[in-house]
Formats: C-alpha cells, sequence, structure tokens
C-alpha cells in the first residue's frame, strides 16, 4: 500500500504543474518538489533553505496561521524568469512532526491569464460602447475631438503610445 501511495504522489508531483513543500516552525523551506517549480525557474530543493516567511512577506499572516496550528488557503501571483506566474497556495500544520506546516500550491497561471485577458476585453468593450454613444451625440464641429479623446483612451487601455494607433483609410 505504501508503495502505491508513494507512485501516485511522485506521478502527481513530476507530471502535474503542482508543488509540494514543508516549511519549519521557523518558516524555513526543508523540502520542494514538483513540475510547478519549474514556473519559478528552479527545480527540486533549490529553495531549500529560504526562509519563506521573509521571501513572501505578504502572505506572512496566512503562513503564521499554518505554522501555528492553523489551515490556510490563498492565492499568490508573481514574475519569474518565464514570464507571470500564478498558484493556488494551501498550507496546513504538519500534525504528523507536531510542528512546521505542509503546503501544495497548483499552477492557475493560464487561468489567471484568461481571466485577466476576459476582463481586459470587457473593458475595452465598454470603452468601444462609450466611445460611440460619445461620437453619435457630438456636434459636428467636436467629432475631431471626439475622435482624437477616444484614440488616446484605447492607447491607455492597451498600454501604448497614442502613436501607435493608425487610422487606416481605404
Amino acid at each position: 500500500a505504501l508503495k502505491k501511495q508513494n507512485q501516485l504522489m511522485n506521478g502527481i508531483v513530476r507530471n502535474l504543474p503542482v508543488i509540494v513543500y514543508r516549511i519549519d516552525e521557523n518558516g524555513i523551506l526543508t523540502e520542494s518538489m514538483g513540475k510547478g517549480l519549474e514556473s519559478y525557474g528552479v527545480r527540486d530543493g533549490e529553495l531549500v533553505g529560504m526562509n519563506v516567511l521573509e521571501g513572501f512577506p505578504q502572505y506572512r499572516d496566512e503562513m503564521e496561521r499554518a505554522l501555528s496550528g492553523g489551515t490556510t488557503h490563498y492565492h499568490v501571483e508573481g514574475q519569474g524568469q518565464s514570464g507571470f506566474w500564478a498558484y493556488e497556495t494551501f498550507i496546513t500544520f504538519d500534525q504528523s512532526a507536531g510542528s512546521g506546516a505542509l503546503g501544495f500550491s497548483i499552477d492557475t497561471t493560464s487561468r489567471r491569464l484568461a481571466e485577466k485577458s476576459q476582463h481586459r476585453r470587457r473593458d475595452l468593450d465598454r470603452l468601444m460602447a462609450d466611445v460611440s454613444a460619445r461620437l453619435v451625440k457630438a456636434e459636428l464641429s467636436q467629432v475631431d475631438v471626439e475622435i482624437r479623446a477616444a484614440l488616446s483612451e484605447f492607447a491607455a487601455a492597451l498600454g501604448v503610445s497614442c502613436g501607435c494607433i493608425c487610422l487606416w483609410r481605404p
């Protein structure tokens, strides 16, 4: 039975975008493994010795909750060597050891990028509707001003300079 459990855990950790880790009572990472470490640009065990309370101060409260006997769940996002990454993280007190914590994180990067893309698309759709309504209501003498304002708003929404937006005329 133990062999089957080890095979199952190894299969999950080696092939799915997850990270499994152990943190000691002082917040020091003592074990880390999983295919999900690739998003950080590291391999199994490379983060061992890192103080996660200092390395991720924005999640200190959650980690301390787990280290003091509780369980916590949160989302973490950042930039790594391979670009943007996002994880859903679960940490619980290590009852078998009587101290420290056990953690499990699953890569949610694709989902978060899709959500961000959806939000951006929705924002652009709202902007387009707003600009269209303003252009319909504009006096003829103000159309040029409204178009220039709209181009500035679209450039800002897209994160580019106005010079990057060109109008095509057939």
